[in-house]
C-alpha cells in the first residue's frame, strides 16, 4: 500500500499501519525484528480497542515505550498508526503525516484539525523594582547603622 510505504520510508519511522478497525495493513522498516513487529501489531490493536471504548471519544492515543513512541489516530473509521524512534525529530511532522494519510484514504478532515492553535500571549511585563532609599552622609552601605561593618 503506497500510504504505508510513504510513511515507513521517512527517516526515524519504524512501522506504520493504515486501514479500518477490522483490517489494518502493516508495514515495517527492514531493520525491525519479527518480535518487535508482533509486539507493535498487538499494541496498535489494543490502542484501537481503547479508542473505540473511550467514553470521551478521543481520536488519538500516544504510547511512549522505552525506545519508541506509538501514535494511533482514528478519523471517520480510518485508523493510522505510526511507530517512531523515541525523541526522533520526525515526531514534529507526525501529525501532518497522519493527517495527509487520512486525507489520501478519503477520511474527512475536520476544520478544527486544520486550524493552528492560537499563539501564546506574550508574558506580562514585570513591575520595576522600587528605588533604594537614599543613604545618609558617610553611609557606604557596608554597615548596619550602629558602627558594625559587614
Amino acid at each position: 500500500m503506497k500510504q504505508i510505504n510513504r510513511l515507513i520510508n521517512a527517516h526515524g519511522i519504524l512501522g506504520a499501519s493504515v486501514g479500518g478497525r477490522e483490517q489494518q495493513n502493516f508495514g515495517f522498516s527492514a531493520e525491525v525484528s519479527e518480535t518487535d513487529r508482533a509486539r507493535w501489531k498487538a499494541l496498535i490493536g489494543r490502542m484501537a480497542e481503547a479508542i473505540d471504548a473511550s467514553p470521551i471519544k478521543d481520536d488519538e492515543i500516544r504510547v511512549v515505550l522505552a525506545g519508541e513512541t506509538v501514535v494511533l489516530r482514528r478519523n471517520d473509521g480510518v485508523y493510522v498508526g505510526i511507530v517512531v524512534v523515541k525523541g526522533h525529530p520526525v515526531v514534529k511532522s507526525m501529525k501532518r503525516m497522519i493527517r495527509s494519510t487520512l486525507k489520501q484514504m478519503g477520511a474527512p478532515i475536520r476544520r478544527e484539525e486544520m486550524a493552528r492553535p492560537p499563539a501564546a500571549a506574550p508574558p506580562a511585563p514585570t513591575p520595576a523594582a522600587a528605588p533604594a532609599p537614599p543613604r545618609a552622609p558617610g553611609d557606604d552601605g557596608n554597615s548596619d547603622g550602629f558602627g558594625h561593618g559587614f
